[in-house]
């Protein structure tokens, strides 16, 4: 999923310079945000699940920055080395993304929806109510911002659906994301809002200390 996300994002709207810079934007902030939530959960001592069915957050860090870079290493020469990515990782990163961009196109091409092919099956987007002030404040933002709507209008565009499935924002005990096959509905828990606000938080307040301790 990281993969396909990540070359689609880099891959958007190569003709419209505000919106590539936007989507952009977006992968940065991604990246971003698992790097900030391995920080933090090694800062507190969080036990590492090797096990886990999952790559470890920072792994799928490296590997988005790697495509990144991957695409475009002209553009992103310095990503590597500010990362304290390994020169001969680096140098396998364009033959990685041309894998996730194949990919994706071979997607396209077999799945993706034709110009006389009918309007596919509907999407669902289901708010239940929010358990936290913050999950308010940001699902306001996000809803003024029309982002989801535009997001399953552009998946509908992109793919016919033979199948509607639905995505629903609910109160969970864990903050995460998941897919829910019987139901055919993908769940995304308030809780996982709260954690990237309060991770946001957190970094933005070490910011500040490192600016406080710089003589």
């Amino acid at each position: 999923a990281d993969y396909i996300a990540t070359a689609t994002l880099i891959g958007a709207d190569l003709f419209d310079a505000t919106r590539a810079e936007r989507a952009l934007q977006f992968l940065l902030a991604t990246a971003n945000g698992l790097a900030t939530s391995w920080d933090f959960s090694a800062n507190l001592g969080t036990e590492i699940r090797y096990w886990d069915s999952h790559s470890l957050t920072i792994q799928r860090f490296y590997q988005m920055i790697c495509l990144i870079y991957g695409s475009n290493q002209a553009q992103f020469a310095q990503l590597p080395e500010r990362v304290g990515m390994p020169e001969a990782r680096a140098a396998r990163c364009p033959a990685e993304f041309e894998r996730a961009d194949r990919s994706l196109q071979w997607m396209l091409e077999n799945f993706g929806r034709q110009s006389d092919d009918p309007p596919g099956a509907e999407i669902e987007l289901v708010f239940e109510r929010e358990p936290s002030q913050v999950a308010q404040r940001v699902m306001a933002a996000v809803n003024e911002s029309g982002m989801l709507q535009n997001t399953v209008r552009l998946l509908r565009e992109r793919f016919t659906l033979e199948t509607p499935f639905r995505i629903a924002f609910r109160a969970c005990r864990q903050p995460q994301a998941m897919w829910y096959p019987e139901a055919r509905e993908i769940a995304i828990c308030y809780a996982l809002i709260d954690s990237y606000y309060s991770l946001g938080l957190t970094r933005s307040a070490s910011r500040r200390q490192q600016e406080l301790d710089t003589p």
